[in-house]
């Protein structure tokens, strides 16, 4: 086994000249391998598995030869799941947080929503040694229903259509003070969209969780062996977690790091929807049924929708609203396959 221990400091440039001076440097931040506590004040023993509840109800009906509809409603709840809180040092004390160690420390313009941010009352003081214990009372609940359409090839028709459609609801809910820790963005969240972020290194994280969806595929059996298809999708554009950071403020409570406010009910806003088409016509030429020769065009982003997939949601960034990624233009491609 390995031990180790270090000390740094967070260092913010506040007069731009490029500098460190004492004015502009945090309190010491430790970090060590070792711990004070034992197993039992590190897991709770009596911490269960995350659960799920989960309904399904659905129905199918083929309303003439080849053609079919169906539907089916979800409701889904995510409940027992698990943190991690860190303890806290006071005075000669290590112990975890209660409710009544909060206090506001700073709001954030009115402009953005003057919410407030919470950190613990002086004299409290950050420490690296965690708790993890089943979280209570906090769940997410999800609603969805989703249409579908379905068309099959047969020998009286040439042509195959599946299609669905979605709408979904999926929320957090923080009932009671014992379900969250820090109130620092409850009042944003709680009843409010839930979901997971995905991000890269090239822009900032991103996170998913649309109201609707749309899928279209089709295809069609032209004369002489010509084969055309393709796919619409379209789905509700991602949320834009308009976010406020106080930079002037390091909160005791995480160790240091600046406050990130949203400055909106999260989920209020959101990217633009997101509608691509793409398409396909392929033939293929057989050689003394041994060989093939397949000619295919491929067009991608059929309408050339620029749409934005990602962008800085940083309020308080300089480059606030600067566009990471948007969709790919339009492709042609031209394709040659030989099959033997």
């Amino acid at each position: 086994c390995s031990t180790y221990g270090y000390i740094y400091y967070n260092w913010t440039d506040t007069n731009g000249d490029e500098l460190a001076s004492m004015d502009e440097v945090s309190r010491p931040r430790v970090r060590d391998s070792f711990t004070q506590l034992n197993r039992d004040d590190v897991t709770d023993k009596n911490m269960v598995s995350p659960k799920t509840f989960e309904v399904t109800f659905g129905l199918e009906r083929e309303l003439f030869a080849d053609v079919g509809i169906g539907g089916t409603v979800i409701y889904r709840r995510n409940y027992d799941d698990y943190w991690t809180r860190n303890y806290m040092e006071d005075g000669d004390t290590l112990r975890l947080p209660t409710a009544d160690d909060w206090e506001v420390a700073g709001q954030i313009p009115a402009e953005y929503g003057s919410y407030s941010y919470w950190d613990w009352k002086d004299g409290l003081d950050y420490s690296d040694e965690t708790w993890r214990s089943t979280r209570p009372d906090y769940y997410e609940r999800y609603l969805g229903f989703e249409l579908t359409f379905k068309k099959r090839f047969s020998s009286q028709s040439k042509w195959l259509l599946n299609g669905s459609f979605t709408l979904q609801d999926w929320r957090r809910f923080y009932p009671t003070r014992a379900s969250y820790n820090s109130p620092t963005n409850v009042a944003q969240m709680d009843g409010e969209y839930a979901g997971y972020t995905s991000g890269s290194s090239a822009g900032t994280e991103q996170s998913l969780n649309p109201r609707w969806m749309a899928k279209l595929s089709f295809a069609y059996q032209f004369p002489w062996g010509i084969n055309a298809g393709g796919t619409l999708t379209a789905r509700d554009g991602y949320i834009f977690r308009d976010r406020w950071e106080d930079l002037d403020y390091e909160l005791v409570s995480a160790d240091d790091d600046h406050p990130t406010v949203y400055a909106s009910p999260y989920g209020t806003n959101r990217l633009d929807s997101l509608v691509i088409m793409n398409l396909r016509v392929d033939k293929t030429f057989r050689i003394q049924d041994r060989f093939g020769i397949t000619l295919a065009i491929d067009m991608f982003n059929v309408f050339n929708a620029n749409t934005t997939i990602s962008q800085e949601d940083v309020i308080t960034n300089t480059n606030f609203e600067q566009i990471y990624q948007y969709l790919n233009p339009r492709i042609v491609r031209f394709g040659l396959r030989l099959s033997f």
